[in-house]
């Protein structure tokens, strides 16, 4: 009998289907084999094109090695964030780097035992890594969170486990969700006034850089009123000093890309007050009778060059139904440039019309269409002229109430009450023109949100006789009104009715103007 052994570090994932079980109780045996087939096939290929080998799999359960923690984490983020296609299924994955041992094709070593008992404890939808993982891997590469220490059977030591947070995904701590709901969430920008600050506010800084003079002058000025851990900062990836130090401060974390933190506070807070606003939650009294809801229903595409200093650019589809950027996973892609407007996916078909589109096989977009995704159904409604070429309707909606004789302002930080509208995607969406001008904008930060869409854009209010008045605010970027198919536009002073199924344009965002279902 060969006992030939070999031992070697390497990062250990275990990735499983979470709710497995009560999901196939019911399923024939033809139909399980079918999916447990599916399921090994989606994760070899996923595994292999980031350096890993998928080596066994335990039941529903698989356990991959690769040489790079980084890669690794990279892979388990994407499994996670894709789920099985086509199925209800959500993905949770582990990982341990340590020495393994391979014995007759099989592998023992802690790492691995680690690394399952840590997937044993990881909430589905979620990835899970050990601190030797953590050292291992490049912490600037990786979108990650300290989840705590915990005792696992069979290991000796207490381990203290971390999160990688994936792409549309951010997991808030209690104490920020207890302020969103009590009216205590203040969220603070760059270049903006402080208001008076109550002493049981929870700040959060949103849109600062890290180890910079004005995060430093705003934290500094805050803690003459609250406390460091009242004080959080919105991150997506952190360089480990810089981590160090805020951590030391005291401070807190709110890690996540632009479009999990987004989710995350419309699910705790459907309007999030801005640093203008004051600390109460009075909300005017609603005539039911002519109560209207403000709806976000989709994409606006601004047509291409924008302004003569971006040629192209795309947005993807992400995993939670809004767009935004994808940071490499495999997701649906709308590219806008000169010739028009293209969709895509990597890997995933699309149907348009229902027709079945090729992976990686761009399908252009010149009329309205239906596209089924992964994320649901959407339809694109294209404008013939205008600032705006096309509309994407469908996904995610953000719905906030109207009220009689409540006026709502619109934009990037409108004053209270008002509705925020956060960016989609950065730069890394946008190819740039040459030139200086061009430059100076990307230096600047700019993005088409923040190009197209004003601080305080537009107001939105419910008039006495039940009608619905726009007003425009901003004096110089226009806002869109949709109606029987044609695209108007309206400048500053400009004030309007808005009927049912007519589209508000502000920015890259889509608004309607619905009956409430109160």
């Amino acid at each position: 009998m060969d006992t030939t052994t070999a031992s070697f570090t390497r990062t250990v994932v275990f990735t499983d289907l979470a709710s497995f079980a009560q999901k196939t109780a019911a399923m024939s045996r033809e139909d399980l084999a079918d999916l447990v087939a599916q399921h090994e096939a989606h994760t070899r290929a996923l595994v292999g094109s980031y350096g890993g080998s998928l080596v066994k799999n335990i039941g529903d359960a698989f356990l991959s090695l690769f040489p790079s923690a980084t890669e690794a984490l990279r892979c388990a983020a994407e499994l996670v964030c894709r789920g099985l296609p086509g199925t209800s299924f959500k993905i949770r994955a582990s990982a341990a780097t340590g020495d393994v041992i391979a014995i007759e094709g099989d592998y023992f070593g802690d790492a691995v035992n680690l690394s399952a008992r840590i997937n044993s404890k990881t909430p589905a939808g979620q990835v899970w890594f050990a601190n030797r993982t953590r050292l291992c891997m490049n912490q600037s590469e990786i979108s990650w969170e300290d989840v705590g220490e915990f005792r696992f059977k069979g290991i000796p030591d207490d381990i203290r486990c971390f999160r990688a947070v994936v792409p549309g995904q951010c997991i808030l701590a209690e104490s920020l969700v207890d302020a969103a709901q009590n009216g205590r969430l203040l969220k603070v920008y760059p270049h903006h006034a402080l208001p008076p600050i109550a002493e049981d506010a929870a700040i959060l800084l949103s849109g600062f850089s890290p180890d910079t003079p004005a995060l430093d002058a705003v934290t500094s000025r805050l803690r003459e009123s609250v406390e460091p851990a009242q004080i959080w900062l919105q991150v997506h990836r952190l360089p480990p000093a810089a981590r160090r130090r805020w951590g030391e401060a005291g401070y807190g974390l709110v890690v996540g890309d632009p479009s999990g933190v987004d989710a995350a506070l419309d699910s705790a807070l459907p309007i999030v007050w801005d640093s203008n606003s004051p600390l109460d939650t009075a909300i005017p009294a609603l005539n039911l009778e002519d109560a209207w809801d403000l709806v976000g229903v989709g994409l606006a595409l601004l047509r291409a060059p924008v302004s003569r200093y971006a040629i192209s650019y795309a947005y993807d589809l992400l995993p939670n139904g809004r767009w935004g950027h994808s940071d490499g996973i495999d997701c649906p892609r709308i590219v806008v440039d000169g010739q028009g407007v293209r969709v895509t996916s990597r890997e995933t078909p699309l149907f348009i019309d229902g027709e079945r589109s090729k992976p990686g096989v761009p399908v252009s977009l010149s009329q309205a269409a239906t596209i089924e995704t992964p994320q649901g159904v959407y339809r694109f409604l294209p404008i013939a002229e205008g600032w705006v070429i096309g509309l994407v309707l469908g996904g995610a909606a953000r719905s906030v109430e109207l009220g009689v004789g409540a006026p709502l302002e619109i934009g990037r930080q409108p004053n209270y009450p008002g509705l925020v509208l956060h960016s989609r995607a950065g730069q890394e969406q946008i190819c740039w023109a040459p030139g200086r001008n061009a430059l100076r904008l990307k230096q600047s930060g700019y993005t088409l949100d923040t190009g197209f869409t004003g601080r305080r854009h537009v107001c939105v209010e419910v008039c006495g006789d039940g009608t619905v008045q726009v007003q425009q605010i901003h004096e110089r970027l226009p806002t869109g009104l949709v109606r029987g198919g044609d695209l108007r536009r309206f400048g500053h002073g400009w004030k309007g009715t808005v009927e049912p199924g007519e589209l508000l344009i502000v920015g890259t965002h889509v608004l309607e103007v619905r009956p409430s279902d109160l």
